[in-house]
């Protein structure tokens, strides 16, 4: 790999080595350049020093990357020695370990590219068929209905049928039915005749 400086009209040969060097791509923000080394491992060119550091490697090769729209991460796409294609996320500084986005067992995942708010990324996939699908990774983390302490609420009633539940309970309150005794009236017991015989 060379870089050619237009005002001085000099060349730089940053690479030399005996595998080739390709599928150069830069970062959004310009800072990096990244590229295959012999299909099997990803190098960045730092631009600022002209530096080349390596970020990932494959057991089998390297089948494709994408930019993350702030230049931070590197979407890698991988195939292991089961021949089983993934997709992982490098972080471009070192300081993170890298993530694996995808766990699907088949062999082909195809033109993977990071959405350009960065919350997704998109990609096909046949999974050996003939028929191709698009597939997306969501990479906004989902909000739980429940959460782990609020397990319970899991088996509360809807709202609507606690209300009438409650309402049932409340007319049955005991100061209701006492209210009930005294309004009732009293039954009078029948006076008692004596009949005194001679």
């Amino acid at each position: 790999i060379y870089v050619y400086d237009f005002l001085s009209k000099k060349t730089k040969q940053l690479t030399d080595n005996k595998v080739t060097d390709q599928n150069l791509i830069m970062s959004p923000d310009g800072k990096y350049v990244a590229f295959t080394q012999n299909g099997q491992e990803v190098h960045l060119i730092k631009t600022e020093d002209d530096s080349v550091s390596k970020l990932a490697d494959s057991e089998v090769n390297i089948n494709g990357y994408d930019w993350s729209p702030n230049s931070k991460y590197l979407m890698v796409n991988r195939t292991s020695n089961q021949f089983f294609t993934n997709l992982f996320a490098y972080d471009v500084e070192g300081k993170k370990e890298p993530v694996q986005l995808t766990y699907l067992p088949h062999t082909g995942i195809y033109g993977a590219k990071w959405s350009p708010d960065g919350k997704f990324a998109i990609f096909t996939t046949s999974q050996n068929r003939l028929t191709r699908y698009v597939m997306m990774v969501n990479f906004q983390p989902v909000k739980p209905e429940f959460k782990v302490d609020e397990f319970e609420k899991l088996f509360e009633k809807p709202k609507e049928e606690k209300k009438a539940v409650d309402k049932e309970k409340e007319a049955e309150k005991p100061e209701d039915k006492k209210a009930d005794k005294k309004a009732k009236p009293e039954k009078k017991k029948e006076d008692e005749q004596v009949i005194v015989t001679e």
